[in-house]
């Protein structure tokens, strides 16, 4: 069984998150929410006004492997960080529906994101191989938070956008 070295779970510690902690750090907004020049570079073909949210949308999709629609703020660190580093005006308090004012924005965004981000929909095929992980991890598992959690990370590690919660629930249950 192959060992993860510590900077790999460092940043699959965020993953299937569909909240970010309030008081998260400058460090993680970097290191786990980072940007490169690439990204910055394809976050300018939006209108100003617009980069930001995408830039929000891109770093969540990449860190958490879902899609954020209706996240009541976003962490202080982190707009802060994107802010500085998209060199747009420093916002401090924002959520995501904050920084949209249409509905079409956020859709566009949100598929964006995960084109950019490399991920995919799941199809029937991938949820059939989950069930089967899952069924082999299931002897050794204390509940069902433990299959929950190796479901997130199996479709993570696999770039498959996370479903509901509810939904890898239900296939952690079966």
């Amino acid at each position: 069984r192959p060992r993860r070295c510590p900077l790999s779970s460092y940043r699959q510690r965020f993953v299937g998150l569909t909240e970010l902690p309030k008081g998260l750090s400058e460090f993680d907004a970097e290191h786990a929410f980072g940007l490169s020049k690439s990204d910055v570079e394809g976050i300018r073909k939006f209108p100003v006004k617009a980069r930001l949210a995408a830039a929000a949308q891109l770093v969540l999709v990449r860190a958490t492997g879902r899609s954020f629609t209706h996240t009541k703020t976003l962490p202080a660190a982190l707009l802060q960080y994107l802010s500085r580093t998209l060199g747009v005006t420093d916002i401090t308090i924002a959520s995501l529906r904050a920084l949209y004012a249409r509905q079409r924005t956020l859709f566009e965004h949100r598929r964006w994101a995960f084109e950019a981000a490399g991920f995919r929909v799941s199809e029937d095929a991938d949820l059939e191989e989950m069930l089967k992980s899952l069924q082999a991890q299931a002897g050794n598992a204390i509940s069902i938070d433990d299959l929950v959690r190796a479901a997130e990370l199996w479709l993570f590690d696999r770039k498959i956008q996370l479903p509901s919660d509810r939904a890898i629930r239900d296939v952690a249950r079966d």
